[in-house]
This record gives C-alpha cells, sequence and structure tokens, in this order.
C-alpha cells in the first residue's frame, strides 16, 4: 500500500517574524507555509475530506496539501491497515507529489493555490 501525505497549516505574511524561515522548504512555491498537523493516510478520499473539512473550518490562510509519493516508503511496509491515517514526521516537500492543495484566501476557498 502507497500511503498519501497530508499536512495542514497556515499561511504566513511577509510581516510574520517566521516568514522566512517557512518560505525556503515548502514545494517551491511563493508561499511561507507553516504546518500545524501532518498524517499519512490510506485513502485519498479520506484526506480530501480532511484537508477541506479544515480549510473550510479554519482561519482565512488556512492551508491543505494532499502528497502522493511515486513510490513507496519505508512507512508504508509499518502502517497499520486497520486504521485510516497515523501522525507523520515530515512531507517531501517535492512540487511533483503534490497531488492537491486547498487554501482559505482572502475568505474564499482556492483550490491548487501553490502553483496558481
Amino acid at each position: 500500500m502507497k500511503l498519501i501525505y497530508l499536512e495542514k497549516g497556515v499561511i504566513l505574511q511577509k510581516d510574520n517574524p517566521e516568514y522566512e524561515t517557512f518560505l525556503e522548504s515548502n514545494y517551491d512555491s511563493k508561499y511561507s507555509l507553516k504546518m500545524e498537523n501532518n498524517m499519512y493516510c490510506k485513502k485519498m478520499k479520506f484526506a480530501f475530506k480532511e484537508a477541506l473539512e479544515y480549510v473550510k473550518k479554519g482561519e482565512e490562510g488556512s492551508y491543505a496539501v494532499i502528497e502522493e509519493p511515486a513510490e513507496k516508503t519505508d512507512v508504508d511496509d509499518n502502517f497499520d491497515p486497520s486504521v485510516d491515517e497515523c501522525d507523520a514526521v515530515m512531507g517531501y516537500y517535492v512540487k511533483e507529489y503534490v497531488y492537491y492543495s486547498v487554501a482559505k484566501i482572502n475568505g474564499e476557498i482556492v483550490e491548487n493555490f501553490l502553483y496558481k
């Protein structure tokens, strides 16, 4: 089974002291993304539901990114098949792995915001 990575967090504004720190390591995008929660999911449907729910209920600047790595990872072999999700340590932050992104920008839900 190949796991799906889901990251949830907030887009930092330029006046935030942590802006530069988080700008450098996030999917080669123009956004500074501060992760607040991440997990591995075994089903894409579950990941989509979690991503959209987080952003819709979240504050301005809430975001979610779904990654689908090209190959199995060592986490895949150790995943408990009886659960839908588990905590993750870190994503790959590779543009090619990004399957879907969504954010609340200016009060609107913006899909695939990372590379617009």
